[in-house]
């Protein structure tokens, strides 16, 4: 949780397979986001970035699954 904002952020690894190079399978659950991500409503998968503008003359940001933003 973030004391400055208030964000509660859970994040969960459900599955590791274990090999030269691992695989994860982890979620992140946001329970003020209402939108629908890879495992539910305010629950995003590890990959479930996406590139998001407010408009089209906005900024792009890149979009990661914690709810963070990467502004180009």
């Amino acid at each position: 949780m973030d004391l400055g904002t208030g964000l509660f952020v859970y994040e969960k690894t459900d599955l590791v397979l274990p090999d030269t190079i691992p695989a994860a399978v982890r979620r992140t659950y946001r329970p003020g986001d209402t939108n629908s991500y890879a495992f539910g409503v305010g629950t995003a998968g590890l990959y479930d970035t996406r590139i998001w503008a407010e408009r089209l003359t906005d900024a792009l940001q890149l979009v990661m699954p914690d709810g963070g933003r990467v502004r180009f």
